[in-house]
């Protein structure tokens, strides 16, 4: 047509760039990156998993919290829920993933997952969890993990909890640990002012006596030594 003239290229590269420079100046820059490289922001990514690398005095029944950049699809997020396989598209681990933790999977926001461990945390111990995200987790939008995730974060647990005391008897014979339980036998008949004859449990995440009850959790003697058989718990005595 008489009077139109084609637009250079450089002319159109250089239109673009002022285009990208105005939405960056705009947006404080925080879209420069995503102006220029579209390809890889569709793909979700874990932002961060709490307890943090390096914490110290975790809560034991605290749960891990894994924070993702988006929101994501919650029906794509699986994990075991007994046993110890490493199944789902999100595994827990403590030993490089040759087993993985068992636990319950809740969503406190479409951001966030969090996990509770069937098997809790120990006070006073040290962890190196491992975390793993399998492609197969997806965002809201329906774009999965790039590449498999996998993080580790190392922390140390709260220490010991003890509120009560024998009050009445004063003969304690034997105690024993077991994770997060004192087990305690002797010759008494109340610890904290409740009823335990002769052998009690004391919870170390809050230093109280567990909640077993006194009548079926107790022994007709003195009990003199503690052992833990499994989850069994073995008492010996007169």
């Amino acid at each position: 047509m008489a009077g139109s003239a084609a637009v250079p290229t450089g002319m159109k590269s250089l239109a673009w760039f002022f285009f990208g420079f105005l939405i960056c100046v705009v947006s404080n820059c925080s879209s420069w990156g995503k102006f220029w490289d579209v390809s890889t922001e569709k793909f979700p990514r874990v932002s961060s998993i709490s307890p943090a690398d390096g914490a110290a005095g975790v809560s034991v029944p605290r749960p891990v919290v894994v924070t993702f950049d988006r929101d994501m699809s919650t029906a794509s997020v699986t994990t075991a829920t007994s046993g110890s396989t490493c199944t789902g598209s999100l595994q827990f681990s403590l030993d490089n993933f040759s087993t993985c933790l068992a636990g319950v999977l809740t969503f406190p926001s479409l951001k966030q997952v969090s996990f509770v461990p069937t098997s809790p945390f120990c006070v006073e111990s040290q962890y190196a969890l491992q975390v793993r995200v399998q492609t197969s987790v997806k965002s809201s939008l329906g774009y999965n993990f790039a590449a498999t995730y996998t993080g580790t974060v190392a922390f140390s647990t709260q220490q010991a909890l003890l509120k009560v005391g024998v009050t009445t008897g004063t003969n304690v014979y034997a105690l024993l640990v077991g994770c997060n339980t004192l087990y305690v036998g002797g010759a008494f008949t109340q610890i904290g002012g409740l009823t335990r004859t002769n052998l009690a449990a004391i919870d170390l995440t809050t230093g109280l006596l567990n909640s077993y009850d006194s009548t079926n959790f107790s022994a007709a003697g003195a009990v003199n030594a503690l052992a833990l058989d499994g989850v069994n718990l073995i008492a010996g005595g007169v």
